[in-house]
């Protein structure tokens, strides 16, 4: 059998048990073709996403960058976590509230599983930017940031974070508490907005920075601007709140998202 075929049908084995810990390339030698004698390839998955996802992959393997999204699988292909090693990550759902992540690392002809992680509660869907491969910690590394869940209404999203330390992948504690994470590189923070409501003028935001596999909440603010008589209320974490006008308003919310700010209230 061609080893395309049988390449992937691991990705679709979920036969109800428990998470699986994340696998090291340090902790693992195992191809893809060797897991699947260790499993059942015909349990529980949908023959019209193995196929995609087999076709996908045979056809992208040795591209040197190559990026897929639809509502039932994300695939990220490329020197993601360092020059040295090509990587494929493969996002998708094994049934309607788990999605499955798995990465492969190019090894000769062979792929190698280097990561496997079962996510639940997740929400299916369509949405962009599901996988994402940036460094969030400050270290110049690439991190692993995979949604878990989104809405539409006030737009926003939660995401599990995986740092990458010496092959390993690290789980960051909390990070899934924070709505629609932004790292910024000058300053090694991580930025929170979520629109409250009243046409988006109501707004929440928050500050964080990751110590060692731990996100710290920095600062939290809000600042409503709902008032037609050109007044803003700005609530800062630990302070009482109060009003100003609006063009003073963008000063009182984190500098990330100030020229935001600026432009929504002089709209």
């Amino acid at each position: 059998m061609k080893w395309f075929i049988t390449l992937l049908l691991p990705f679709f084995i979920y036969c109800g048990q428990t998470p699986k810990p994340t696998i090291s390339a340090k902790e693992t030698t195992k191809s893809i073709t060797d897991t699947i004698q260790d499993q059942d390839a015909e349990a529980n998955y949908t023959e019209i996403g193995k196929y995609e996802i087999d076709s996908l992959f045979s056809h992208n393997k040795d591209s040197l960058s190559f990026n897929y999204e639809d509502i039932w699988v994300a695939i990220k292909i490329g020197y993601l976590f360092n020059k040295q090693h090509k990587d494929a990550i493969i996002r998708y759902y094994p049934n309607d509230s788990t999605a499955h992540i798995i990465i492969l690392r190019q090894s000769g002809t062979k792929w190698d599983t280097i990561f496997s992680e079962m996510t639940a509660p997740v929400r299916q869907g369509t949405y962009s930017d599901f996988i994402t491969v940036n460094d969030f910690n400050g270290d110049h590394i690439p991190d692993l940031k995979v949604i878990r869940n989104f809405w539409e209404i006030h737009t926003g999203e939660i995401s599990d974070l995986w740092l990458y330390r010496n092959n390993h992948f690290i789980q960051v504690k909390h990070f899934d508490q924070i709505v629609s994470a932004e790292y910024q590189e000058k300053t090694g923070l991580i930025f929170s907005y979520q629109s409250a409501g009243c046409a988006d003028m109501a707004m929440q935001f928050g500050t964080y920075r990751i110590v060692a596999d731990t996100v710290q909440q920095i600062d939290s603010r809000y600042c409503g601007c709902c008032d037609p008589n050109d007044s803003c209320e700005i609530a800062i974490q630990g302070k009482p709140s109060f009003k100003v006008p609006y063009k003073q308003a963008c000063k009182y919310v984190p500098g990330y998202y100030q020229q935001f700010v600026k432009d929504k209230l002089e709209m």
